[in-house]
């Protein structure tokens, strides 16, 4: 049964993943770095119940993933989230789902934002509407009305103007709810 944490950490996993491949011709280390390494210090920030949440998250989603090298970059996340983590472990005011939603919307924006000399813009386009797809799509529809909610919290709390103004509309952009 796909959950609302599980769909969210697939789609996170999914994000990473696909960008990290992406680094040759497509994409330079520094560039995917870029993107991906603020939302891995946001995962490993968190509490430690949530970093021990998170990397169970992860290592399940490493199991469901069919293409070896996907699984075993799943697994390395996992790990790195828990070993790389420095949270408060007395703070829990962020819950797991926040927080996978709070990746995956700066991740999907950073995609967006990325410049296309710095990131093919074919490539981008082709890794954002795959995972977007996963979500509205392949989750049940119970999941999609969870995600939509949780969403609009997080996008209230983004401090980047830039990343603000595209997590205005990010349910509707990503095909949870249809835009006006």
């Amino acid at each position: 049964m796909i959950t609302t944490k599980y769909a969210l950490a697939k789609a996170v996993v999914d994000l990473i993943i696909s960008i990290e491949l992406s680094v040759g011709e497509d994409l330079s280390h520094g560039v995917a770095a870029g993107i991906t390494d603020p939302v891995k210090e946001l995962l490993g920030g968190t509490s430690r119940e949530v970093r021990d949440d998170l990397g169970q998250l992860f290592r399940v989603v490493a199991q469901d993933e069919g293409i070896p090298a996907r699984r075993e970059a799943a697994v390395d996340l996992a790990d790195t989230i828990g070993a790389t983590g420095s949270g408060d472990d007395s703070s829990t005011s962020s819950t797991a789902d926040r927080v996978l939603a709070k990746a995956f919307m700066r991740l999907m924006n950073s995609v967006e934002l990325a410049d296309d000399e710095d990131f093919d813009p074919d490539t981008a386009i082709k890794i954002m509407e795959a995972v977007s797809g996963y979500l509205a799509h392949v989750v049940p529809e119970e999941v999609r009305q969870d995600l939509v909610p949780l969403f609009r919290e997080v996008a209230e709390g983004e401090d980047d103007p830039a990343h603000r103004e595209l997590a205005a509309d990010f349910p509707e952009a990503i095909g949870l709810v249809p835009e006006d």
